[in-house]
């Protein structure tokens, strides 16, 4: 009997494409995984199933993932869920979020369109990260890591 448990992972995007390509991408690496449209739909799945990791688009209707990631990390239910955001628009959101002050800076960045090694390396990492807990966030981009 297999006693690995599972990784749970909550794939948030408004691009049907890519909610499909990420959601079965992770299932096929033996992930759990639930998908949301939304912030609003996000939020009604986090509250679901807690997830290991979350991936995060940023411009979205209805509620946008800059609010959404900001909810979720005052939360300190959810606060330690670690966050990979996948946009287009990175140069902005880096920009946006490397001036704020009431949130950490997410676990990792993948920049649209991205390659599988990236998606892949940089899930491994943030895991691993997750798990060594060694008080130290790291920044991550892609295979790329540097110290925040």
């Amino acid at each position: 009997m297999n006693d690995v448990v599972k990784k749970r992972f909550l794939v948030i995007d408004d691009d049907s494409d890519v909610l499909a390509y990420l959601s079965t991408w992770l299932a096929d690496h033996d992930f759990i995984v639930d998908i949301a449209h939304d912030g609003i739909e996000a939020t009604a799945k986090l509250k679901e199933h807690r997830p290991d990791l979350i991936t995060l688009d940023i411009i979205m209707p209805n509620e946008t993932g800059i609010k959404f990631y900001r909810e979720i990390k005052k939360d300190p239910q959810y606060a330690s869920v670690p966050v990979i955001i996948i946009t287009g628009i990175m140069t902005e959101f880096e920009d946006f979020i490397s001036h704020r002050r009431t949130v950490p800076p997410p676990d990792g960045y993948i920049s649209k369109p991205f390659k599988e090694e990236e998606l892949s390396n940089t899930i491994k990492e943030v895991l691993e990260m997750k798990k060594s807990k060694n008080g130290k966030l790291k920044l991550i981009t892609g295979s790329t890591s540097a110290k925040c």
